[in-house]
């Protein structure tokens, strides 16, 4: 099915272009290739006279180019992709239930590799063949390909169950894909290649049941109560102790740094209202009643608990204000 490749780089310069996601090519599915920024044709089947090309593995070679090319120009490349060739699909089209997309990665530096577009797969495989000097190669996915943050995978011999987010050595590594985009964010390598196989399935695989082995051990007695077969069965609930929220207590017309860092307000609880033009203003602040405000609550004509749960990233001071002033409890954590 002819479709439109989304993975590629562009050299202007050895007019090459590498399609990422194919592991080989084939010059007769190779349809068209146009710079949509120029609006060039830089290859055409129908035509040899714009251009001849040859392919080495994912790689096309052209013979010239028109000019004025660079290498950030956006390409359209219509290539006949076959499901054997373990290809992306374009957007709309779902992949069947053997697809896969294999991307192959070699880097002897600092640097991410193998970055994909695999929101239409759900299951990935790092096969890491060979790892180099110091190499730790961290397992990354993003929905933006921009902001990437760890996906642990399992170890294709693990027993117990534990996830790991990134490899040092040579091994073979699996599990769900969480976002969008996948890569490997290689870093340490000081000596030697870090190479390897990504790829991704259509369908979910099944990941291996950690067993747990339990023994007992000792004597166990059976009994109803406190003391052997001598005390009723012990009803009365244990007292328990739970975590709760801080609270300020204020009754005064001041300035109060309820909390000097990052807080999450609870609540405000105005238990009796003030007089005159009564107000409590709450500021998201670490000592001054500037910046940002979070409310202000009429506390002439209002009473009870307003519920907040802000987070207040610099901290919360309260201003309380009133011929006579309200008596306010604020809560937080």
């Amino acid at each position: 099915m002819k479709q439109v490749v989304r993975n590629y780089t562009f050299n202007a310069t050895t007019r090459v272009i590498t399609l990422t996601d194919y592991a080989t090519l084939s010059l007769d599915r190779l349809a068209l290739v146009v710079n949509t920024t120029t609006n060039r044709i830089l290859w055409n089947l129908a035509d040899p006279t714009v251009a001849t090309a040859t392919v080495a593995t994912n790689t096309i070679t052209l013979s010239a180019l028109p000019g004025g090319d660079t290498n950030t120009d956006k390409l359209a490349i219509f290539y006949d992709a076959q499901q054997s060739d373990g290809t992306a699909f374009s957007d709309g089209q779902m992949p069947t239930s053997s697809a896969f997309l294999s991307v192959p990665f070699s880097t002897t530096t600092v640097q991410a590799v193998a970055t994909t577009d695999a929101g239409l797969y759900s299951w990935v495989s790092v096969h890491l063949s060979s790892s180099g000097t110091s190499s730790s190669a961290a397992f990354q996915t993003s929905n933006d390909n921009v902001n990437w943050t760890t996906a642990p995978l399992l170890q294709s011999t693990s027993t117990n169950g534990i996830a790991v987010t990134n490899a040092t050595s040579a091994f073979m590594f699996h599990g769900p894909l969480p976002g969008r985009y996948f890569r490997l964010n290689v870093t340490g390598i000081s000596a030697g290649t870090t190479s390897g196989v990504v790829t991704f399935f259509a369908n979910p695989h099944t990941l291996p049941t950690a067993g747990v082995t339990a023994a007992q051990t000792g004597t166990w007695t059976v009994q109803p109560g406190n003391t052997q077969n001598t005390t009723p069965w012990l009803t009365a609930r244990a007292a328990v102790a739970y975590g709760g929220h801080s609270y300020t207590n204020i009754t005064t017309n001041t300035t109060t740094i309820v909390r000097g860092a990052s807080a999450t307000l609870r609540a405000v609880t105005v238990n009796t209202r003030g007089t005159g033009t009564s107000a409590v203003a709450i500021w998201d602040n670490a000592s001054t009643a500037t910046g940002t405000k979070v409310a202000t609550i009429d506390a002439t004509n209002n009473s009870g608990t307003f519920e907040f749960d802000a987070a207040c990233n610099n901290g919360i001071v309260v201003v309380t204000t009133g011929t006579t002033p309200p008596d306010v409890t604020v809560t937080w954590k």
